[in-house]
């Protein structure tokens, strides 16, 4: 879940919104090294299966909250602008 405390964001946002100037833009192979560039790091800072579902489970979850919060909204928008699959 990523809505925690503003003071828990302390020290994430800056590193965040400078890493969006390094990928923006840029083909997503960029963004993919970042992420997993990141993720790696987390897993060898702390090597163990428990470590390895955590992260794992953190990655489906974004995928599914990115969806649930962006994705859809757009796709609706779409769909709306150029009619349904349905005739």
């Amino acid at each position: 879940m990523p809505y925690i405390k503003k003071e828990d964001r302390e020290g994430i946002d800056l590193p965040v919104d400078e890493l969006f100037k390094a990928v923006k833009g840029r083909p997503v192979g960029v963004l993919n090294y970042a992420i997993s560039r990141l993720i790696w790091k987390l897993f060898d800072f702390k090597r163990s299966y428990t470590t390895a579902c955590y992260l794992a489970g953190t990655l489906i979850l974004v995928l599914f909250e990115f969806v649930r919060r962006r994705l859809n909204g757009y796709e609706n928008t779409k769909m709306k602008e150029n009619g349904d699959l349905r005739p």
